[in-house]
């Protein structure tokens, strides 16, 4: 399948069903409820780790362990 399940189409139609409640930056997305939340977020230091098996990062549909 042609750019798997998690495609660009399907990624853009996801998108563009949220219409305004969608924030688009520079380098990132964010619902618009959410942006001054986001704003009012401090910086730290904290590093946070996936956990040991996290399907979004493994990327579905890969052959790989």
């Amino acid at each position: 399948m042609a750019g798997g399940w998690f495609g660009r189409r399907r990624l853009r139609a996801w998108f563009d069903a949220l219409g305004d409640r969608l924030v688009e930056g520079d380098r990132s997305y964010a619902l618009v409820e959410h942006v001054d939340e986001i704003a009012a977020t401090k910086p730290t230091a904290a590093v946070r780790l996936p956990p040991g098996f996290d399907q979004y990062l493994m990327g579905p549909g890969t052959a790989d362990g």
